[in-house]
């Protein structure tokens, strides 16, 4: 169990995790994934990670567009039972870091609804990569919209102006996907149409520059034998 004395070290602590997430987003290097379809990733017969151009068409709000976050851990809270008994009972319970926190922050989690020429499936964008397609963090959606907002099917306008909009995601694919039948996508990456589409012009080139080498280095060798 982790021990905190004040808020200065649950701070500096909350900092120095997001700053190795930072590092870590950082070092992700999209540019040596292919890119695939929604057909061809579901049908993979492995895991990993790939890049897909698609629409977003609707977002799943059976389970809510945002979630409270521990400040230190960042992983979900939640909210304990309050017993008449006991009125003093903090907010919130951290299974993290198994302990009561009162130190929360909304954080955003998107399940888009997603489609492409070859089929559908469901992207999870977490809080950093959700806030890079809304263009504004979940404090920020929440702070106008206190009341409204924990009706959790109600959708900001920020959250519904990405419907009908197409982009690219950086996914990770869960190979165990299609023994369990259940679809566990996250994406960790978006990029807008524009950026996603060069990217997948200059992927095509690269490929086509290698096949041609490959080729000619085929023929230099029948004729080294001849």
């Amino acid at each position: 169990m982790w021990r905190f004395h004040g808020d200065a070290n649950i701070l500096e602590m909350s900092q120095h995790i997001n700053e190795k997430i930072v590092i870590h987003e950082k070092r992700q290097k999209w540019s040596q994934y292919p890119f695939r379809t929604i057909q061809e990733m579901k049908y993979c017969d492995k895991g990993g990670n790939y890049r897909v151009i698609c629409s977003v068409y609707a977002v799943d709000t059976i389970n809510g567009w945002y979630y409270y976050a521990c400040v230190v851990c960042q992983n979900k809270v939640i909210k304990p039972t309050i017993l008449f008994a006991e009125p003093e009972v903090p907010s919130w319970w951290c299974e993290f870091c198994q302990r009561n926190v009162t130190m929360v922050t909304p954080r955003c989690k998107l399940d888009l609804l997603v489609q492409d020429q070859t089929g559908e499936s469901k992207f999870t964008l977490l809080d950093s990569v959700a806030a890079s397609i809304v263009k504004i963090s979940a404090p920020k959606v929440m702070k106008g919209l206190l009341e409204k907002v924990e009706i959790q099917a109600m959708l900001p306008p920020e959250i519904v102006g990405i419907v009908g909009k197409s982009y690219g995601f950086g996914i990770s694919f869960d190979e165990n996907n299609n023994s369990s039948g259940l679809e566990k996508i996250e994406a960790m990456k978006v990029w807008g149409l524009k950026d996603i589409l060069w990217k997948r012009t200059k992927s095509l080139h690269q490929n086509s520059t290698t096949s041609r080498k490959k080729q000619c280095t085929n023929v230099f060798k029948i004729n080294e034998s001849g």
